[in-house]
């Protein structure tokens, strides 16, 4: 493969350059904010990468720090971890953590964005808010010609609970997904053609059993082949390996998952075959219309003569028709009642049907 997965989304997708640029422009406008990743950000070394980069192209003279605090008080922790020892030494309990710093505006720490991760805890999170603003307010006092900016990520959001910074939420869509499968598809195709045979279902198959997780997508894509082969066996290892934060799947889900993928990709196919018989020998099908339908219901139209019932019709009356399309009326009720009845089909299956409908 030339392009790296967590290239391919961090530097293709839309949405991803979109968030890359947002948190470059709040960081140029010194302000801090809490960016709301409790749905899980992929290869989020990537990201900061990517903001990093971002940051630095305007601002040569400062830099973007990533810190995972964890339970430690903030304002110690900025102090010791980010100012030089002689400057901690000289702190005294009489006042803030936040005042102290805001009291010298030579330090490095005032020309430092901080991307912190916060632990999964409410209490620490609720800490570095207070500290954030508290900073804020005295960096203001202080008339800081340049002051720092963070960006506090945090996996616990509750909507009810009321914040005082901006919010940034990340999130990802199913188009966001499906253009990085895409994408991913095509970079594959260029070392293995019969990639590209499969592409259109290949891309709708990832975008279901991957759920929205760019990650999990990324896995289930790591041989192609074999996952067009073994969906789900594939699928359950992709979602036990590891990326996905507060989610899971069972296996009976990446069945149903596996069936709705060729539904929403073969129907239409399936139809439009159907439609293009019944229009081809719309007059020869007309001679043994009407015709009992499920019910009470009464077929009068070639139109509404579905799969099962062109299979019937030509059997019953001996009608003759080229090979590949008897073929077809066979592989097409196949399929049909597979999928009404909620059952995926084999690949060997899906090949036959792709073969004929070529």
């Amino acid at each position: 493969m030339t392009t790296l997965p967590q290239s391919i989304w961090w530097d293709r997708i839309g949405r991803s350059l979109r968030y890359v640029a947002a948190i470059s422009s709040r960081f140029q406008e010194e302000k801090s904010f809490l960016l709301d990743a409790s749905v899980g950000i992929p290869w989020e070394d990537i990201f900061q990468e990517r903001v990093r980069q971002h940051v630095l192209r305007l601002y040569s003279d400062r830099m973007m720090r990533v810190h995972e605090p964890g339970e430690e008080n903030p304002g110690k922790y900025c102090l010791t971890k980010c100012c030089p020892k002689s400057f901690q030494n000289g702190y005294w309990p009489d006042r803030s953590y936040a005042k102290y710093l805001c009291g010298n505006p030579d330090l490095t720490f005032h020309k430092c964005f901080f991307w912190i991760k916060c632990p999964a805890d409410e209490g620490v999170q609720d800490q570095w808010e207070d500290f954030i603003l508290e900073y804020e307010q005295e960096a203001k006092a202080a008339a800081l010609p340049i002051r720092a900016v963070f960006l506090l990520e945090t996996l616990l959001f509750p909507e009810e609970v009321f914040h005082d910074l901006p919010i940034l939420r990340y999130g990802v869509s199913t188009g966001d997904c499906r253009v990085f499968a895409m994408e991913l598809i095509e970079e594959l195709s260029q070392n293995d053609p019969d990639v590209a045979d499969y592409s259109d279902y290949l891309t709708e198959l990832t975008v279901q059993v991957g759920q929205n997780h760019p990650e999990i997508c990324s896995v289930l894509l790591a041989d192609p082949q074999v996952f067009l082969r073994n969906p789900l066996r594939i699928g359950e290892q992709a979602w036990m390996s590891g990326f996905h934060i507060g989610r899971s799947s069972k296996e009976s889900d990446i069945f149903r998952l596996v069936w709705k993928a060729q539904l929403v990709w073969l129907f239409p196919l399936l139809e439009q075959e159907r439609l293009a018989f019944v229009m081809n020998y719309a007059r020869v099908l007309k001679n043994y219309l009407p015709l009992a339908g499920a019910g009470e219901t009464r077929i009068e139209d070639p139109e509404d003569l579905e799969f099962g019932t062109l299979y019937y019709l030509t059997h019953k009356h001996h009608l003759i028709f080229s090979e590949r399309e008897q073929r077809l009326l066979d592989l097409g009720r196949n399929a049909r009642n597979l999928l009404a009845h909620n059952n995926p089909l084999s690949f060997e299956e899906i090949g036959e049907l792709m073969e004929i409908m070529k």
